[in-house]
């Protein structure tokens, strides 16, 4: 599975076709705001419109793209899919070291990310109200 926006998260179809190629997987999920035909002659890839209903059971690998960026600032279906035992293949030209924080922890110990009673953060949202 790959995800892609038509704003921060544009990808072309090139990189689509590479990234699923790359991945080893037989058959690829794009998901997309909406269909658009660039996308539609990708061998082994299907569009699916977002939101997609029960979408963890629609993959088993998720496949990283690259964000124009060059910073994903809330690579949070990193986690969701370590949540969901989903593999999470990431393979960028550049270095995020916030995204490759984000999954080396989840890799390392995926619990260590739940607030627990005590942790800083709570009082801090605590005192802010």
């Amino acid at each position: 599975m790959m995800y892609a926006t038509y704003a921060c998260r544009k990808i072309t179809p090139d990189v689509v076709r590479s990234y699923h190629e790359r991945s080893g997987c037989a058959k690829s999920i794009l998901i997309v705001p909406y269909k658009l035909p660039e996308y539609d002659d990708i061998d082994d890839v299907q569009q699916v419109e977002a939101p997609v209903e029960d979408l963890f059971m629609k993959f088993d690998t998720y496949i990283y793209t690259p964000v124009q960026r060059k910073f994903d600032c809330s690579p949070r279906l990193v986690t969701e899919c370590f949540l969901h035992n989903k593999e999470v293949l990431i393979d960028l030209p550049y270095v995020d070291v916030g995204l490759q924080t984000r999954y080396n922890d989840c890799k390392a110990n995926l619990q260590m990310l739940d607030l627990k009673h005590g942790d800083s953060i709570l009082d801090i949202i605590e005192k802010s109200k």
